[in-house]
């Protein structure tokens, strides 16, 4: 399996392949960084907590499944693209 991360101020993206099948790539992990998130005011010695966005990869909640690219919100692809363009001819978007 191939994994790769993109990360910047904006969002993190985790695309992974099967290189030995020649596998299509898939997003395991989108998460937005500018929202408003905040810390849980529970107790504030035990301060783990998760940022979990539109996909996770920990798959802590149903909706946390890998999936196509073309499947995230059309501006959260647009915004990936601007980026990192080199992905568009990687195939990440081509069709199931």
């Amino acid at each position: 399996m191939e994994m790769r991360w993109y990360i910047n101020k904006e969002f993190r993206c985790e695309i992974i392949k099967n290189w030995k099948e020649n596998g299509r790539k898939l997003v395991m992990d989108y998460t937005r960084y500018n929202k408003p998130y905040k810390e849980p005011r529970s107790n504030v010695i035990e301060r783990h907590w998760d940022l979990l966005d539109i996909l996770n990869q920990k798959e802590s909640r149903p909706q946390d499944k890998l999936m196509p690219f073309t499947e995230l919100p059309t501006e959260e692809q647009q915004k990936i693209l601007k980026r990192y363009p080199e992905l568009k001819h990687k195939r990440v978007i081509s069709p199931i």
